[in-house]
């Protein structure tokens, strides 16, 4: 375990969970801060995680190549819980790409917008991350109009 309060590697979880807790944030892009911020979601909506003794199932990552980071990760997590009413399923921008039939599920592929994304986050960090909620809906409509610019 790397620390107490660590969430992460796989997990699972009904269609109820994702609603209550508006699914996963969009900000993160690169490695780190995605898991502990859906661990601080199951928080705020009262749920609780649970790990199985390792007798019932271990996970342990492959060795691969690992990218630079969002360096931003920690600024995101600070304000995670008052973000994630505004930030996830209720404000994700995607295109899907292609849809893929296979015997047991579809396997469905999306493109998120993640530069547009990805400005909104900046403008969130670089402004203590918008504690109004006013503030973050007017963005995400002009994002999802496509009339996002820059200031």
């Amino acid at each position: 375990m790397q620390y107490d309060a660590y969430y992460g590697g796989v997990v699972a979880y009904p269609k109820t969970v994702i609603e209550k807790t508006i699914g996963f944030s969009n900000l993160y892009f690169g490695w780190g801060g995605e898991d502990d911020d859906l661990g601080s979601r199951l928080a705020v909506v009262g749920l609780k995680f649970v790990r199985p003794a390792a007798v019932y199932g271990r996970y342990a990552t492959p060795v691969h190549n690992k990218d630079k980071g969002n360096p931003d990760r920690f600024k995101l997590l600070g304000n995670a819980k008052s973000r994630m009413w505004y930030d996830g399923l209720n404000s994700v921008v995607y295109n899907v790409s292609k849809i893929e039939k296979k015997k047991i599920y579809t396997h469905i592929h999306i493109a998120v917008g993640r530069q547009k994304l990805e400005e909104v986050g900046k403008l969130m960090i670089n402004h203590g991350l918008l504690v109004y909620p006013d503030s973050f809906n007017y963005l995400i409509v002009e994002l999802i109009a496509g009339c996002w610019k820059s200031e």
